[in-house]
């Protein structure tokens, strides 16, 4: 029963990260567009992938939503 008091606590604790860190990892970097060196860069938001894209003279391409 001891040993139950740490266990359970901990696994929660371990729980709870794990679904935060994949909200969270799915809600940002949503927009993205092709750069000639890199593969994409993206951003949080359209209207700052859209700003960046204009003024990266390497840019290639519009901006797209990215599929995660």
């Amino acid at each position: 029963m001891k040993h139950l008091n740490i266990l359970f606590p901990t696994i929660s604790v371990i729980f709870a990260t794990m679904l935060t860190a994949t909200v969270s990892a799915s809600s940002s970097d949503d927009y993205c567009y092709d750069h000639e060196l890199e593969d994409s860069i993206c951003h949080e938001t359209q209207k700052s992938c859209e700003v960046e894209r204009k003024n990266d003279l390497m840019a290639e391409g519009k901006c797209y939503k990215a599929i995660m």
